[in-house]
């Protein structure tokens, strides 16, 4: 996910882009419920489970020493994390292209059901405006959006039955 910040000032040779690039890696545990016997060639399912999921931005080493040499301030910023446990639901369909071998594809549905972030790893120009504003609430408000949104994903998969 790409996200806008805002505008960026140039100081030296570099010119900050002022873009976020929120990095997401999720794993999940789930059980499928096959709306058809188990010898048909193709086979619906709903399902659900359970997810945790790690996301972080890091931060461009280059941009906070820009805005910290521009605004006057430290330069040791961390990457911005995000931790979650979600809920997933999810349904499909599985073809059966030989007795033990199938490919599919699934839509997943995750839910955060708690979510943990890092408070300091966002550096001061991303969500202010300028240093003479005080904090851009439509800018601070994307780390709870990112917190608090829920994600859809399609899946192709393939299985190996034993």
């Amino acid at each position: 996910m790409r996200v806008a910040t805002g505008y960026g000032y140039g100081y030296g040779s570099y010119t900050p882009t002022n873009e976020l690039t929120f990095k997401n890696n999720t794993y999940d545990l789930a059980l499928k419920l096959y709306l058809s016997g188990a010898d048909a060639k193709v086979r619906p399912f709903i399902g659900g489970g359970a997810a945790y999921s790690v996301g972080y931005v890091n931060v461009d080493q280059q941009q906070v020493n820009a805005y910290g040499n521009y605004y006057g301030y430290g330069t040791n910023n961390t990457d911005y994390a995000l931790k979650q446990y979600q809920g997933m639901g999810q349904l499909g369909l599985d073809l059966r292209v030989a007795s033990n071998i199938s490919i599919g594809a699934a839509y997943k549905y995750y839910m955060p059901l708690s979510s943990s972030e890092s408070e300091d790893g966002i550096p001061y120009g991303y969500f202010y405006a300028t240093p003479y504003n005080q904090l851009d609430a439509s800018k601070q408000a994307l780390r709870g959006s990112i917190k608090d949104s829920n994600v859809s994903v399609i899946q192709v998969q393939a299985a190996i039955t034993f």
